[in-house]
């Protein structure tokens, strides 16, 4: 069902804040009932191009906090009734709510991003804003026309797309401990390695100080010298005597 039109407007912060609260509380289990839009929605979240996220975002704030906009207009070039720029919801609301919540979106508006930066015209059916992966637009003009239809509700789909990115934000959370955690493990490896060569280095040189050294004979005894060599003694000169 779409968005009543007779609904009172209500904040964006508080539309952000209570779609957060839903999907922090059903973390488990998808908010949008279709399969295939909830795929679609998973695709676009955890696709290495971002700015689908902040985008969409933008658009289904503008569409519940004002239901008489069009969410297929968030440019104010198009002109005409339902309009509403997209990039205002995005940097005013949006992007200060996910990097509070350090949620996996861009760092900058998507407004400026070459695929939404050169359209200016209602995203519709037929409409192909030039961008990489074709399917992240694609897969958002299906969305936003699921929406504008009727066929998803405004409120489902922001759920889920939080749910999403918290989801993300937490398996992030994980990769980084498990890496510090492997890291942190080869480090005291290498420590204790280096502790046991050491330890080896030091009772080796201990066993080599404790050999016994050969015994010298005395050098004063020359007659005892000399029958060791088998030398006869020699004689001592008068001077000497």
């Amino acid at each position: 069902m779409p968005t009543r039109r007779g609904a009172s407007p209500r904040s964006p912060a508080t539309i952000l804040d209570l779609a957060f609260e839903r999907a922090s509380k059903n973390i488990d289990r998808p908010l949008v009932r279709d399969q295939h839009a909830a795929s679609e929605i998973e695709f676009v979240c955890r696709c290495s191009n971002q700015a689908g996220t902040r985008f969409l975002m933008a658009c289904l704030v503008a569409k519940l906090s004002d239901p008489s906009l069009d969410i297929r207009k968030p440019y104010t070039e198009i002109g005409g009734a339902g309009i509403y720029s997209g990039r205002r919801y995005d940097e005013t609301y949006v992007a200060p709510f996910a990097f509070r919540h350090n949620l996996p979106v861009n760092p900058t508006t998507s407004f400026l991003t070459p695929a939404f930066r050169t359209n200016k015209t209602t995203i519709e059916p037929g409409v192909e804003p030039v961008g990489k992966p074709k399917k992240l637009y694609a897969t958002i003009v299906t969305l936003i026309t699921a929406i504008h239809g009727g066929t998803l509700q405004a409120e489902n789909v922001l759920a889920e797309i939080l749910r999403w990115l918290t989801i993300i934000r937490e398996e992030r959370k994980q990769r980084i401990e498990t890496l510090f955690a492997s890291r942190r493990s080869r480090v005291r490896s290498t420590y204790r390695l280096a502790g046991g060569l050491k330890r080896q280095a030091s009772e080796s040189n201990a066993a080599s100080y404790s050999l016994p050294r050969p015994v010298r004979p005395p050098t004063g005894n020359r007659k005892l010298l000399c029958r060791l060599c088998s030398l006869p003694p020699p004689t001592p000169s008068r001077r000497g005597l």
